[in-house]
């Protein structure tokens, strides 16, 4: 055949999400056409992909939980890059010679890995001695680009294994670097007036500096790469929607107009559409966030704070967004777009580099002249989804049953986010049994439709959907293992046995298969009594019956007697007028 269709997933990995199958270069999902374009021109072989799934056990409580990872002691950590899982990240530091840099600590510079999300690290072999200041990803972690500050762009296609220095857009204090997910789209930006961008993972670049912009700081794209964003020291905020071929000049709210707006770096969610970037403390547009949910066409800020933001990061779906905060132990966060804010503090001073996984629920910050350090959303178990996956498997936790989704196959690579949580309605109103009950929220990034949800249960446990302030049971099927449900918006989830379960346990079907018969077989037994009833009365007149019709005979005898005169002839009696003859033959009597 010149195509197949790729087989169903037999196999399990504990841990872990089946992602597809690879074939070295894309991954196809169950039931997908084998190869999507051409055909077959040799033998093929798939294996197995897998995503790991990561959980923290930190008590749920409303701020993050934070760990510093000491063991890498004090440097001047300036760029830091996350898979979408946060599984894998890197850490760059800036090198500062034989003497302290300002600000920082004596440093000899480097790159490190760490596989476990920030438990352990390695650093990467031959990447001492420079001045890393950006490091980028694609959504696996096994490409990856950094730039080296006085230096060139340097690439590793092997999970930073090994690095290759790309010296075709030159020596230039680069100042950052961002990535497309797959990793083959790269931008790199320099103060001195430089954009130069790559399609083929930075074997090549190509200058895309709009004339007569200078004092480039920070730069960023999205899932595909066509869509960018770059930030200025004094020159304003730029976007691009075609790969970095014609940029458009944006308008921000500041209170002086008049006065110079310092940017440093700037983030967009996948799909480009939402931008936020700030402000440092050093003019009188100083310690402001700007927030776009339009491509960069028209901006908010937040109430200004007043801190020195410096760097910035989204979510897939730019729903979480964070803020490091220079010369402050501590992020500002938002889970409501950028909306509203609050501070996190790490423990840490000088933060500059931030980094986070797709669904904003890991947050990755490094001090200059202090500690890496890990953060956390409280209890939160993130799985990460590949682009054309149609499933995921969210294991179980304490508080949380084990959770499968199915959906439209993912374009872009997604998310799923449990976090267990508190009953979000009054305990009078709600319709199940909070005893036996799981009450959990999901959030998704990146899928879209009818999604089905299976959670651990069974034919007696319903799955209950919060909306519009009230527990809807949203429940589909059952099986002996498993309840599902569908919906299409997400926010706090129960499992649980509903409250007209606890009933006498020799009717368990009536009441866990057919409520509505349990209805009905109430109205039967109503109508079986009232015939009932109704037997009882009809039996009771009959039995009387027989009295009422001797008490009608004795009647007539008596008007009879009074009225008329009796006459006899054998057993024969006749009656006639009172003082008339009877009859002939007849006797008076």
């Amino acid at each position: 055949a010149a195509t197949f269709t790729t087989p169903a997933n037999t196999f399990s990995r504990t841990g872990y999400t089946f992602a597809g199958w690879s074939d070295g270069t894309n991954t196809y999902a169950v039931g997908a056409t084998y190869p999507r374009t051409g055909s077959i021109s040799g033998n093929v072989t798939l294996t197995a992909t897998w995503l790991g799934s990561v959980s923290s056990t930190a008590l749920a409580t409303d701020n993050w939980a934070w760990a510093a990872q000491a063991d890498l002691g004090n440097r001047n950590w300036h760029g830091l890059a996350s898979s979408s899982d946060g599984s894998r990240l890197y850490a760059g530091s800036e090198s500062c010679g034989n003497s302290a840099c300002n600000l920082g600590v004596v440093d000899a510079g480097g790159i490190w890995v760490s596989s476990d999300y920030g438990v352990t690290w390695t650093e990467s072999a031959s990447t001492s001695g420079r001045k890393w200041f950006s490091i980028a990803t694609n959504s696996n972690g096994t490409k990856v680009a950094a730039v080296d500050r006085g230096g060139y762009i340097w690439t590793s296609v092997d999970s930073g294994s090994t690095w290759t220095a790309r010296t075709a857009a030159g020596s230039r204090e680069w100042d950052s670097i961002a990535s497309s997910s797959d990793g083959d789209n790269l931008v790199a930006v320099a103060p001195a007036g430089f954009i130069f961008t790559s399609i083929d993972s930075g074997e090549n670049w190509i200058n895309k500096t709009p004339s007569g912009v200078t004092g480039f700081t920070g730069v960023a794209s999205s899932n595909d790469g066509s869509r960018l964003a770059v930030t200025t020291w004094s020159s304003g905020l730029y976007t691009s929607s075609d790969y970095g071929s014609t940029w458009t000049l944006r308008t921000l709210p500041v209170p002086n107009p008049n006065d110079q707006t310092n940017l440093q770096m700037v983030s967009m969610s996948g799909d480009g559409r939402r931008l936020v970037t700030g402000s440092r403390a050093t003019s009188g547009n100083g310690g402001i966030i700007f927030t776009s949910s339009d491509f960069g066409v028209t901006w908010t800020s937040s109430a200004p704070m007043g801190f020195d933001y410096i760097g910035f990061v989204s979510s897939g779906d730019g729903s979480r967004v964070a803020a490091s905060i220079f010369g402050q132990a501590a992020v500002s966060t938002s889970s409501d777009y950028g909306v509203t804010w609050s501070v996190q503090t790490t423990g840490t001073n000088g933060v500059i580099p931030i980094a986070t996984n797709i669904d904003g629920s890991l947050l990755f910050v490094g001090g200059y002249g202090g500690n890496l350090w890990t953060g956390r959303l409280p209890r939160a178990q993130v799985v990460a989804i590949a682009s054309s996956a149609v499933s995921a498997v969210v294991p179980a936790q304490t508080g949380t049953p084990q959770a499968s989704l199915a959906f439209t196959e993912t374009t872009n690579t997604a998310a799923v986010r449990i976090t267990p949580m508190e009953n979000p309605a009054p305990a009078e109103v709600t319709p199940f049994d909070l005893t036996s009950a799981s009450i959990f929220d999901i959030s998704v990034t990146n899928i879209t439709g009818d999604v089905e949800i299976c959670v651990d249960g069974g034919p007696t446990i319903r799955l209950w959907h919060f909306i519009n302030n009230a527990w809807v049971d949203v429940t589909t099927r059952q099986t002996e293992t498993q309840t599902c449900g569908l919906t299409r918006s997400f926010s706090p989830f129960a499992s649980a046995l509903p409250l007209n379960a606890q009933v006498q346990a020799d009717a368990p079907v009536v009441t866990a298969d057919a409520p509505v018969v349990t209805a009905d077989a109430a109205r039967a037994a109503s109508e079986s009594a009232k015939k009932a009833k109704e037997q009882k009365e009809l039996t009771e007149l009959l039995a009387v019956i027989p009295s009422i019709a001797g008490l009608a005979l004795n009647l007539g005898d008596l008007t009879n007697s009074v009225l008329k005169q009796k006459c006899t002839k054998g057993k024969t009696i006749k009656y006639v007028k009172k003082g008339a003859k009877c009859p002939k033959g007849y006797r008076k009597r």
